[in-house]
This record gives structure tokens, C-alpha cells and sequence, in this order.
């Protein structure tokens, strides 16, 4: 695949699949990650995105966990020093895919390919704990809605629960506290 050349038929094709009947949208507020690199949003439009439906990324420390894991086991096949960043963007990716059991990501041109890298990560874990997993498809877009946000679409129906409720961010940090132990019972150290 090309990324460049083949980028306008997967934006045609995205749109058809820009709202997936079976799938609920998630909103992730990317404060956790974002924090330690880049300027703090601003309040206003943090309390905005809020209310209408963002899930504060800091209020779901199992992603965090989930990245750091995902690196350490990148970084374990490697001998020598360990970096001063041991989780990159891909691995943040990763873990709200594989937490949050994302089916669909809005991303941009520029990041298609932390997507794609993002899925491979997800399969080598996959592969080492025996689980099945589908990869999270790209709905190419022009502006994916800033960089303090990852829009997506889950097909979990626990996520769904989760978000449905009047406590979203609480509810969704027990389903991704019991997603992280049903990923960690399989992992062999």
C-alpha cells in the first residue's frame, strides 16, 4: 500500500464508514500523554469537550499502564540503555485500542501510518498472549479533531455501557481495569 497515492480513494472509501451501525463513538480528551510534551489545552475548551462527551484520558490509568507495558517490551528485546521516553505515540495508540477495543480511528494523512504501527504493536501482543484481535480501521480525515483528541468508534458493548451511563469516565476505568487484568492473566514473564 502507498500511503500517499492510495490516500484519496481511502478517504472517499472512509466516509461510507464514518459512523459503523454496530459501534458507539468514543471521545478521548489525550491529556495523559500530551501533558509531558506539548502546552496544556486550554480550560475552556478542555470543560467544552468535556460536556459534550470527552473522556478525560488522566482519569483511565490503565492506558497508561497499557503504553508503558506495550514499550517495555519493545525496549526488553533491546539491550543497552533505556530512553528517557520509553513509550511513544504508537504505544498510546495501542493501549486505547486495545483497552477500549477501538474498531474504527479518525486519523489524518499525516497520521495514517502511526495507525498502521499502532495495529502492528497491538498484533505482536496478541501473538505472545494467545488473544485474537482485529485491527482499528483509518476514517481518513482532513482535521481529526485536534491534537488533544482521538476520535474513534468501539464495538465493545462493555465500552458502551460504560459510556451510556452518567459516570462515563469512572464506569470506563473499571472496564479497562478489567480489560488490562484479562490481557495481563495471559502474558508470560
Amino acid at each position: 500500500m502507498n500511503e500517499v497515492s492510495d490516500a484519496a480513494q481511502i478517504a472517499r472509501q472512509s466516509w461510507s464508514l464514518l459512523c459503523p451501525s454496530d459501534a458507539v463513538p468514543v471521545r478521548v480528551l489525550a491529556d495523559g500523554e500530551r501533558y509531558a510534551n506539548r502546552p496544556v489545552p486550554d480550560a475552556a475548551w478542555m470543560a467544552g469537550a468535556r460536556r459534550d462527551g470527552g473522556v478525560l484520558e488522566s482519569r483511565l490509568p490503565q492506558l497508561r499502564a497499557m503504553a508503558m507495558l506495550l514499550a517495555a517490551q519493545r525496549w526488553r528485546e533491546r539491550s543497552g540503555e533505556t530512553p528517557a521516553q520509553l513509550a511513544d505515540a504508537a504505544d498510546w495508540l495501542a493501549a486505547r485500542i486495545l483497552l477500549l477495543g477501538l474498531s474504527h480511528v479518525l486519523v489524518t494523512a499525516e497520521s495514517f501510518s502511526l495507525l498502521d504501527l499502532a495495529n502492528r504493536r497491538c498484533r505482536a501482543w496478541s501473538e505472545q498472549t494467545g488473544q485474537p484481535f482485529a485491527a482499528a480501521l483509518p476514517i481518513l480525515v482532513a482535521d481529526a479533531g485536534g491534537e488533544f483528541c482521538l476520535q474513534a468508534w468501539s464495538r465493545s458493548a462493555e465500552v458502551a455501557l460504560a459510556l451510556a451511563g452518567g459516570r462515563a469516565e469512572a464506569a470506563l476505568a473499571r472496564h479497562c481495569e478489567q480489560r488490562l487484568q484479562a490481557l495481563l492473566a495471559r502474558v508470560s514473564c
